[in-house]
């Protein structure tokens, strides 16, 4: 396969997955239950959703092969993982069926984009990312605005759970990280229209009513602005603090002028621990081998406070209680190398650790409705680690 025509190729997986997120709010129905207020998103099971879907994954997939034949340890890598994932959704086929084995979002078959990782190693197609991360930064910053004005339009308050507002929202976040931290890495800096986007990320964090992305999002933020000037006097530091906290104080007083619903909202919610119960609960639900190998794509455990349930935030304990520590252990080791690389390098900012970082703590379940997807946000994260193992072998850039 040509260059270019690898490069088309991840492009329209990027689009692809854009796509596929919109057009499956383009029914979203309101649900008002027992223990919640959500959305039931309307379009993913349907054929147009399925093959944008898909199609991104085989085109990645695809790719990702002709990288992976480079080398043993990598081809060694790709084999294991692609014929345990077969085995897997195989047994998902019998236990569950097809049309489950197929529409389920969290079906074995996503965590094939692990292989991703290699394709963001071609410094070709990890410069047609980069130079496309702007246009998704813009376009999911207009869809939440758009959405915004609409839900609230419509329902009078900011509905999050299982919305397009937190989808759209937890996207953004991951391009954008991505997108500053390169930035870093390449000496370009941060000015004020990269300053606007993390203000921008924190002030909808507080808008959406959610902890764990204010927390991210102002981690992001204070250390993406503290370290992204290519001027590295004390003076210039010193400024930088002070210009942080004036913008931070600008954000505040923002909020507490146009949206001090959603900060009241906020502070009740902040001593409310809500999920910790969960982990007693699941550890009950499996056995030993259950946890090792998996109990199954459908399985579910009895949570104290909403009834039998198959999900929980730490994507570690999902994985781990739905496929086994066989699937979660192979789908992490290239994160886990990449994060080791950095450490050990010599030549690559730490900075380039922070998008790393972040997704492993959000993984843990810092942050809500990061689920593992065959979505936008986990394609560039690992397209984004690959170009890390790049940087590290061919010696990457000066450090600080």
């Amino acid at each position: 396969m040509e260059f270019k025509q690898k490069r088309a190729c991840i492009v329209y997986s990027i689009i692809a997955l854009f796509m596929a997120l919109v057009y499956s709010y383009k029914d979203a129905i309101w649900v008002n239950e027992q223990y919640a207020m959500y959305f039931k998103r309307g379009d993913t099971s349907t054929p147009i959703y399925l093959i944008l879907i898909y199609s991104a994954l085989f085109v990645i997939f695809i790719v990702a092969m002709a990288k992976l034949c480079e080398n043993r340890a990598y081809f060694l890598y790709g084999s294991i993982l692609f014929l345990t994932i077969v085995f897997y959704f195989s047994k998902m086929l019998l236990e569950d069926g097809l049309y489950s084995a197929i529409t389920s979002p969290t079906t074995p078959l996503v965590y094939l984009m692990s292989l991703a990782v290699f394709v963001g190693m071609d410094d070709g197609i990890w410069n047609a990312v980069r130079r496309n991360l702007p246009i998704l930064i813009i376009a999911y910053i207009c869809l939440l605005g758009y959405e915004y004005i609409t839900l609230v339009a419509r329902y009078g308050v900011v509905v999050v759970g299982n919305s397009s507002l937190i989808y759209y929202y937890v996207s953004l976040f991951w391009c954008s990280v991505v997108y500053l931290t390169d930035r870093i890495l390449r000496d370009d800096g941060i000015g004020l229209t990269q300053a606007f986007l993390i203000g921008f990320n924190v002030i909808f964090a507080v808008i959406i009513n959610s902890r764990s992305w204010i927390i991210q999002s102002c981690l992001v933020g204070i250390a993406i602005y503290l370290l992204g000037t290519t001027r590295h006097n004390v003076r210039i530091k010193i400024l930088r603090v002070i210009l942080l906290v004036l913008t931070g104080y600008l954000i505040v007083r923002l909020l507490q002028s146009y949206f001090s619903n959603n900060l009241i909202f906020l502070s009740d919610k902040l001593g409310r621990d809500s999920r910790s119960h969960q982990y007693a609960d699941i550890a009950g639900a499996s056995s030993f081998l259950g946890w090792v190998f998996g109990n199954g794509a459908s399985a579910v455990y009895y949570d104290s406070t909403q009834g039998y349930i198959s999900n929980i935030d730490n994507q570690y304990v999902f994985i781990a209680f739905h496929y086994g520590i066989v699937v979660l252990l192979q789908w992490l080791a290239p994160q886990v190398k990449t994060l080791l690389s950095i450490m050990k390098s010599r030549s690559i900012k730490w900075i380039a650790m922070l998008p790393i970082v972040c997704w492993l703590m959000a993984l843990g379940g810092l942050s809500v409705f990061n689920v593992v997807y065959c979505d936008v946000k986990q394609l560039v994260i690992m397209l984004y680690m690959g170009h890390i193992l790049s940087l590290n072998d061919h010696g990457g850039y000066a450090n600080e």
